[in-house]
């Protein structure tokens, strides 16, 4: 019986801690975990297994035959360890508490698992946590933050780490998925090493590799200075894709670039072909270790994976899980079995089956759920279990029998061979049949090498008693199981036996090339069969849709899909009311009732027939292309029968319910054509696929047109785009579809035309609006569409907008559109509109491109810019449809002023590359067109600079400006909107450049022409406002900056409101103010409540949530909060760095807080090694005189000066910081906060070269200045002071010296910024030196 562990204090075994992650679920990770853990232990390790996925934890189900159920109710887990600590805390938390607390934790909440393990080996377990009903309670109350800033949770979580280095030889953390992993604990503060795992999804890929980047960039929190090392581990790999897991691994390959960074037992090259888990279906339905489940020595097992994993991840130590003697095996893996709910024997079968083959599937897990067996069932086309079989009878169970339900469709299955196919040695080696075959169609006898003869139920002699007694004794069944089926068979709900075909059958031969529809013949049946008093129209069911989605194909489908469960199936054309009278006499003949009956009157009795139930029980009536309603309701039998409608139009709720027919999926588009053209790539399909709109009608005479002319995919692409309707007007090659494209459209068109030509029109303007959907916001309250349609329409000219409701519904009820009432949009298929565009002549094209081109401009936003939040929904229903109207090349200013506008909102969201490319495309365009000089031309300049700008590419950009403002001053004016537009960015470029004054000039001009125009609280002026701040913070007159920033933020306050983004921008702005005066906690609170209102409002990744994200980390860092600063500023770093590239203007700006950040955690090698890459790169970009440059230069000379350095190193940081203060002297004056704190270090430098008299001299200027510009009490004075007394006190004057000290202590102790534990005061009060870590700004 297992028990918490002792809580002794055991050797130091100096362990390593690693972390087991994902970035998504239902990789194997846990699995994966478990298992080497096992394989350690056995080998005579100690091993330590944590649950941390909080939200999911599922670790403990791998170890559940080993653990005493009593032990994991009443032993807390992760979530209370710490809530424990905390509630210990609240009064009077403290390091030492903290770290006594976290040293405890594990030997409290450790559980020892009860098997004997060799040499001492143990696995000792920590759940998530006590999981009762106050699990979820506790876990939503844990404050992490307030863990961290107040409790010291730091502290915490680095004890709790050394007592498990201490105490074992390996502790494994099963972390949480996704980037949520709180405050980096599991990937940055615990670990020594990462597992990463990952399956070749592409998602799943870039995921992991993200975090895998993140990691490499944040490195480790506190507790070591070497590298996390980071392990990639592909998961659930599936060799019957051979092709896609090569692909996958290339993949991930690339993704992963320069991981891991050392291998100890396998080379390079054969890393990412050997260190992989693969997907076996044996442990897909239960969790049970591999080490239990496969044998020992077979390489392409999870065991032999695990295995290979182990021995990489322990550099070689242990490499191979030790022989185990077969009956223990055995016997231990029965501990995993589920029970069995009662009767049957204990056998668990998994059934696999093509989707084509559902009734085979219900007739067989009907008869097994009979008989008392387990089992679950599997399409083989899908990764995911089927949920409705099995859970009657415990779930999905350990599948020890596989039963493949072999047909035709199965065997065509990419995965057939898996099940089967011959069977390997490995396999062999069982004592029982791992595979049972049942053969249910015309595939060939026999069975592959390894296999038993499957059961052939395809005899047309075996009747459904003699089927289901073969079925239960071939599965071992004994009498009472066979009686038990037989019983079965006798109930009301009994599935019929799939092997009988019904006596009355009209159908057209099945289509063999039918693909997919899954979900929609699930819901057909669903439907059908599911009719009650609340749906009395269930068992009638009306399928409609464009023409050529494949609605009849559908129908017959579905009829020999479910043909056993009825005794009689007609297929019954029904165009004309005559065709439906024959065919209904036709059934009147076959059933032998007609007599002399003319064929309206056996119409009729058969209707009565069918209805009354009596002489056939189980009917379905498919009715196709029906008409309307009218036509057809006469014909209904009503009764328990069922009966499929299949019809263009959409008008059938009040006689069926209703299914709307869709175009293929691209996954079914691709299958058909890669079924019926094997030659065609993946690629060739998906691309022929999106050209025909994945319409089943035009895929699938595309494939036969490919597959009978051998003409290349990239050939008839050509001809498809250059000749559309050319292709489409070809007489068909499919047997299954009888007609052209263009005549399956043509009635419906026609009808339009008659009854709303309006209608018709709107189908045109959808040709020059796209494919995609259009919002029915151009269709209502837009005068220009208006107008268009009045034209065409004498209700339209007479009722106005009062009868736009009329068109929409005209074009659903015709299926010509897809109407989507809840999103408010119309979508014409792109194959329908090639065949309007092909009808209309030149004339009509351009007169009907023109209409729409006006449509749109009339939606544009006339107040405010695009990217304004009041502004964007209206602009993104023009977005979608700018290229599809040609805006670009339009005549109409206000379309082309569209594009304009296209190209800013890429800047704005900071789509950088887009927006350059777009802008330069365009550019070049209106050149030829409109001309170099033309205003738009010149205004589109004016948007490239900016995006110029904020790349990073500077000269570039002021070069662009000031060439653009010339010529619009010159030919507009310089009060010009636009002119003063530029003059903005020029005045940016000149920011940029480190022409601060500059700037400056240019800004106020600009600002003295917008005011003679303008209101002071106009968008423009405040814009010009709010740079005139920067220009003032620039220039260090930092007064002037925040008078600037609260005038704009109160106006825009007032104006925009309080969420508007920018009236946030100027808060982000104004905190930053706040931080500079010395207010830091303000400023913090400030910048933490605008982080979230960015995220919210914008999402993670937009420019000013990551702006907002990298102050506030700067903020954390200068209050002391080095770790959650850092945890912050790496995040956003990586992000910057994903988004814009290292070079990029805020990655740049972040990365040296990133080094700021290292030398506060105590890592000054690496804070270094960052300082200085920064620098470099401003010097290449910038050049080495300017203010940033030499900002950078001067971190750098402070990183230099770590404790113990050489005095060279010394000597050289002196010589920065006189280099960096010269130069920042004479670019922005003696009292700039840049050249304060430059002097500053300089001094520091200077004294810790014993030049005391040179440093005293600084220190005395600077604290002047200081007092000054800055104020006796700000942070900055207070160290200069505090640096003063330590330099006094060297030179032995130490009366002054103390004065100074004390007072700087006193201050800093009182200052609710800091206090008597920030580390500065700390300093101060240790006569230690405070150095300046200069953070740029924004420009």
């Amino acid at each position: 019986m297992n028990a918490v562990s002792p809580r002794s204090a055991p050797e130091d075994r100096q362990g390593r801690v690693v972390t087991f992650y994902s970035y998504k679920g239902g990789t194997g990770r846990t699995m994966t975990m478990a298992n080497v853990a096992w394989i350690l232990a056995a080998n005579g390790k100690k091993v330590l297994t944590v649950d941390w996925d909080l939200e999911a934890p599922g670790l403990s189900r791998f170890f559940h035959p080993f653990l005493n159920e009593e032990a994991l109710a009443t032993t807390g887990g992760v979530v209370n360890m710490v809530n424990d600590y905390l509630e210990r805390s609240l009064d009077n938390p403290s390091d030492a508490a903290a770290r006594l607390s976290g040293h405890a934790a594990v030997q409290q909440q450790a559980i020892k698992l009860n098997w004997n393990f060799p040499d001492g080996g143990r696995i000792d377990f920590i759940s998530a946590g006590k999981q009762n009903n106050d699990y979820g309670s506790i876990l939503d109350g844990l404050n992490w933050d307030q863990f961290y800033e107040r409790y010291y949770g730091g502290v915490f979580l680095d004890a709790l780490r050394e007592e498990m280095v201490r105490s074992y030889d390996y502790a494994f953390i099963d972390s949480r998925t996704g980037l949520s992993d709180t405050s980096s604990i599991c990937t940055q503060q615990l670990p020594d090493d990462v597992v990463v795992c990952f399956t070749l999804s592409d998602q799943s890929i870039r995921g992991a590799a993200l975090v895998a980047r993140h990691i490499q960039t944040r490195g480790v929190i506190g507790h070591s200075t070497d590298p996390i090392r980071i392990l990639p581990v592909p998961m659930r790999i599936d060799e019957g894709e051979k092709d896609r897991a090569e692909r996958g691994r290339a993949e991930a390959r690339s993704k992963f670039e320069g991981l891991p960074k050392a291998l100890y037992t396998v080379k390079d090259d054969q890393y990412w072909g050997s260190i992989e888990i693969p997907y076996k279906p044996y442990y897909a339905y239960e969790e049970i270790l591999a080490v239990f489940g496969d044998q020992t020595g077979i390489p392409n097992t999870v065991l032999g994976a695990c295995e290979r994993l182990t021995r990489e991840l322990t550099r070689g130590e242990v490499s191979a899980l030790p022989p185990m003697a077969e009956p223990l095996r055995l016997a231990t893996v029965a501990k995993f079995d589920r029970k069995p709910i009662g009767g049957g024997e204990d056998t668990r079968f998994h059934l696999w089956y093509a989707v084509e083959d559902q009734m085979w599937l219900d007739w067989t897990s009907y008869l097994l759920e009979a008989a008392g067996y387990r089992f679950a069932a599997s399409r083989i086309d899908s990764d995911a279990p089927d949920e409705a079989k099995g859970a009657a009878n415990g779930g999905s169970p350990d599948p020890l029998v596989t039963v493949p339900l072999l047909t035709v469709r199965f065997l065509q299955a990419a995965r057939a061979s898996e099940f089967w196919g011959p069977v390997s040695s490995s396999s062999l080696a069982l004592t029982r049949p791992r595979t049972l075959g049942l053969r249910l169609g015309s595939v060939p006898p026999g069975a592959p090498s390894g296999h038993s003869f499957p059961l052939d139920l395809t005899s047309p002699a075996l009747t459904p008693v003699v089927a289901a007694e073969q079925l239960i004794k071939y599965f071992g069944g004994d009498e009472a199981a066979v009686q038990a089926a037989r019983t079965a068979l006798d109930a009301p709900d009994a599935p019929r036996y799939p092997g009988i075909r019904p006596e009355f059958v009209a159908l057209q031969s099945r289509n063999s090339d039918f693909t997919g529809r899954a979900k929609e013949l699930a819901e057909l049946r669903r439907t059908l069969t599911g009719r009650s008093a609340q749906e009395p129209t269930s068992g009638t069911q009306a399928l409609h849709g464009l023409g050529g989605v494949g609605k009849s194909q559908l129908a017959r489908e579905y009829a020999y899909r479910f043909m056993s469960d009825y005794d009689l199936v007609w297929w019954v054309p029904s165009e004309q009311t005559s065709s439906i009278t024959t065919e209904l006499a036709a059934i009147a003949d076959r059933l032998g009732i007609r007599g002399t009956l003319g064929e309206a009157d056996a119409a009729i009795l058969v209707k009565d027939t069918l209805a009354a139930g009596t002489r056939i029980g189980r009917w379905l009536l498919i009715f196709d292309n029906a008409e309307d309603p009218e036509t057809l309701t006469e014909f209904l039998p009503g009764g328990d029968g069922h009966v499929i409608i299949t019809s263009r139009k959409q008008v059938w709720s009040q006689e069926a319910s209703e299914l709307e027919v869709d175009v293929f999926t691209r996954q079914e588009s691709v299958s058909h054509l890669e079924r019926r053209v094997p030659e065609m790539s993946d690629t060739e399909a998906a691309q022929l696929a999106e050209e025909l709109g994945d319409l089943p009608l035009a895929v699938e005479q595309a494939a036969a047109f490919l597959r009978l002319s051998g003409m290349p995919v990239e050939t008839y692409m050509d001809l498809l785009k250059q000749h559309p309707a050319d292709i489409f007007d070809q007489a068909p090659l499919a047997a299954d579809y009888p007609v052209p494209i263009r005549t399956t459209f043509a009635v419906s068109l026609n009808t339009l035309e008659k009854e709303w030509p309006s209608a018709r029109r709107l189908m045109q303007m959808s040709v020059f609006l796209g494919p995609e959907p259009f919002s029915q916001k151009l269709l209502h309250r837009n005068p220009a569409m208006l107008t268009a349609l009045a034209v065409q329409d004498p209700r339209v000219r007479k009722g106005g907008a009062s009868v736009l409701g009329g068109i929409s519904r005209a074009i659903r009820s015709l299926s010509l559109a897809k109407v989507d009432g809840r999103r408010g949009t119309i979508q014409v298929h792109r194959v329908l509109q090639a065949l309007l565009r092909a009808q209309m002549t030149e004339d009509e094209r351009e007169q009907i491109q023109r209409e729409v081109q006006l449509v749109l401009a009339e939606c544009r936003p006339l107040d405010g810019e695009v990217e304004d939040p009041e502004n964007r929904p209206d602009f993104e229903l023009i977005r979608p449809h700018l290229a599809a109207c040609g805006a670009e090349e339009s005549e109409i200013s206000e379309v082309r002023q569209l594009m304009i506008d296209l190209v800013r909102l890429h800047w704005r969201n900071g789509d950088y590359t887009l927006a350059k490319s777009e802008g330069e495309r365009l550019d070049a365009l209106w050149c030829s067109t409109l001309g170099p000089e033309h205003p738009q031309t010149l205004a589109l300049r004016t948007i490239r600079a900016n995006v110029l700008r904020d790349q990073g590419r500077y000269r570039e950009s002021l070069e662009l400006d000031q060439r653009t403002w010339e010529q619009q001053s010159t030919l507009l004016g310089e009060d010009d909107l636009s002119t003063l537009a530029t003059a903005r960015g020029l005045a940016g470029g000149l920011r940029a450049l480190g022409r601060y004054q500059e700037a400056l000039d240019r800004d106020l001009l600009t600002h003295a022409s917008l005011v003679e125009q303008f209101l002071e609280e106009d968008r423009q002026v405040l814009n010009l406002t709010h740079n005139l701040a920067i220009d003032y913070r620039l220039l260090g007159d930092a007064k002037s900056a925040q008078q600037y920033d609260e005038r704009t933020e109160r106006l825009r306050r007032q104006g925009l409101g309080p969420d508007h983004a920018r009236t946030l921008a100027s808060q982000l702005y104004l905190a930053r103010d706040k931080r500079d005066g010395g207010e830091l906690r303000d400023a913090a609170a400030d910048l933490e409540r605008l982080h979230e209102a960015f995220r919210r409002l914008q999402g993670d990744d937009s420019p000013d949530t990551l702006r907002a994200a990298k102050s506030l980390a700067v903020s954390l860092r200068v209050l002391g909060q080095y770790e959650r600063a850092a945890a912050l500023t790496d995040d956003t770093l990586a992000r910057f760095v994903e988004r814009y590239g290292e070079d990029g203007p805020d990655t740049l700006q972040c990365a040296l807080n990133k080094a700021a950040d290292d030398w506060s955690l105590g890592r000054p090698g690496d804070a270094l090694r960052r300082a200085q890459d920064v620098w470099q790169r401003y010097r290449r970009l910038l050049g080495d005189d300017h203010p940033n440059s030499l900002a950078c230069s001067d971190n750098v000379s402070v990183y230099l000066r770590t404790p113990g350095a050489s005095r060279q190193d010394r000597r050289r940081a002196a010589g920065l910081g006189e280099t960096a203060t010269t130069r920042l002297t004479e670019l922005l004056g003696a009292s700039h906060p840049f050249t304060l704190c430059a002097e500053v270090n300089w001094a520091n430098a200077r004294a810790e070269l014993e030049e005391l008299a040179a440093a005293e001299a600084s220190e005395r200027s600077c604290l002047s200045r200081l007092a000054v510009h800055l104020g006796e009490d700000h942070p900055d004075t207070l160290a200069c002071r505090s640096n003063l007394a330590v330099t006094l006190k060297a030179l032995g004057r130490t009366v002054e010296a103390q004065r100074l000290h004390d007072e700087a202590v006193e201050a800093f102790n009182h200052d609710r910024n800091f206090g008597e534990t920030h580390p500065d005061t700390v300093s101060a009060e240790g006569w230690e030196r405070i150095n300046h870590i200069l953070e740029l700004q924004a420009w």
